[in-house]
């Protein structure tokens, strides 16, 4: 008796045979009998021969097929956890989704929403007709290339940022008013830089310019008006106060030089401080009225009063005068101390123990005799008297 042994996959229903193989090895439909199995074993995918054409049964790790369903179209069927080999769209009544091999996700519709299933309209929305995209309420939105976070829409009439790369400015807003940041090609501005609350504003200009300004308040103009810091050709000032002089107000001048001085007005007149001749003066400084100073001089060590005048850089002394070291010399004066204008004037000199009359303190009246009264002088302690006559 002999026993035949059949090495061959039975035909059973129709199933003739099967292979397996990696998907590019896997011959043509058309050379192989229908009913024939292949197991692709790189693509973990089974496919058999039908009417001459491969037809994929499972792959990609499991559960069946879809073909054209649901509103999902491709010239390769899709098997469920598998990977889209060829450009696949996706279709509804009034959208369209296309994933491409340029690795694009392109949405055609007018309106395109992201939303939670939960909480309606707090994702994003797709809007291509306008080149936009924002998240719904408070978050981002994008449109026609500008940039908005925040309160993007004000319905919480809050804060946003506004990004603009095509005239270059950054900016934000509070409630809807221009307040808080403004970035430009030409200047920085921080605070009420769109006049919305009539307050201050802070600018910083690239050229190497600060300063403040102070808005209207409706009855009086303050534009202008704060600090003013001038960092351009190698040598920086500062004004404080009305440094455009646009109200006739006071101002002060801080210069790199290491000098202070005030002006009221268009006049310079109040204080100079000049640390390089550690000279200090009070009034009128420059000239500007023709009025009386008070000059500390600290190098020579005097104390003077005087009146100024614009052809001189110090004033002309007249009035009080004062020069002590506490070493060398000190004196004192009252009147013409120096002579300027060949008047009156005495001077106490501490260290000589003198006094110095100059000009006319006699009178050309005959005396008519004494009076009664006398000058009492003390000199070194002793004292001297000195009979007054009646004119």
């Amino acid at each position: 008796m002999s026993i035949i042994v059949n090495n061959g996959v039975q035909n059973i229903l129709g199933t003739p045979g099967a292979i397996s193989g990696v998907f590019a090895d896997r011959p043509a439909a058309i050379d192989i009998a229908p009913g024939t199995l292949y197991f692709s074993t790189d693509t973990v995918e089974i496919y058999q021969v039908v009417a001459g054409s491969w037809i994929l049964y499972t792959g990609g790790g499991g559960g069946g097929t879809s073909t054209g369903i649901n509103g999902l179209n491709g010239t390769t069927n899709i098997g469920l956890g598998g990977t889209l080999i060829n450009d696949t769209i996706i279709s509804g009544d009034n959208y369209s989704l296309t994933f491409d091999q340029n690795k694009s996700f392109v949405v055609n519709s007018d309106s395109f929403n992201v939303n939670s299933p939960s909480e309606p309209n707090t994702f994003f929305n797709i809007l291509p007709a306008v080149a936009q995209l924002k998240c719904f309420g408070a978050g981002f939105n994008l449109q026609n290339n500008v940039t908005i976070l925040g309160d993007w829409d004000g319905n919480l009439q809050g804060t946003k940022i506004f990004i603009n790369p095509d005239v270059e400015r950054i900016q934000t807003q509070f409630g809807g008013y221009s307040y808080g940041l403004l970035i430009d090609t030409t200047t920085t501005t921080i605070g009420d830089y769109g006049n919305a609350f009539n307050k201050t504003k802070l600018l910083i200009n690239p050229n190497g310019i600060i300063n403040t300004s102070l808005f209207d308040d409706g009855n009086t103009h303050y534009s202008n008006y704060g600090y003013y810091i001038d960092y351009n050709n190698g040598d920086p000032y500062t004004v404080i106060g009305d440094y455009f002089n646009e109200n006739s107000g006071t101002r002060m001048y801080i210069t790199e030089d290491r000098v202070i001085t005030t002006a009221l007005g268009v006049v310079q007149k109040g204080c100079i401080v000049d640390f390089n001749l550690d000279r200090y003066t009070l009034g009128d400084f420059n000239g500007d009225t023709h009025g009386l100073c008070f000059v500390v001089e600290n190098n020579n060590f005097e104390t003077y009063s005087g009146k100024t005048d614009t052809l001189n850089v110090l004033p002309i002394q007249f009035g009080l005068y004062v020069q002590q070291d506490n070493i060398n010399f000190r004196r004192s004066g009252i009147g013409d101390v120096l002579d300027n204008f060949n008047t009156t004037s005495i001077i106490v000199d501490d260290l000589n123990q003198t006094i110095n009359f100059t000009g006319n303190i006699t009178s050309n009246t005959t005396p008519s005799g004494s009076s009664g009264n006398y000058l009492i002088l003390y000199i070194n302690g002793q004292q001297y008297k000195i009979d007054l006559l009646k004119p």
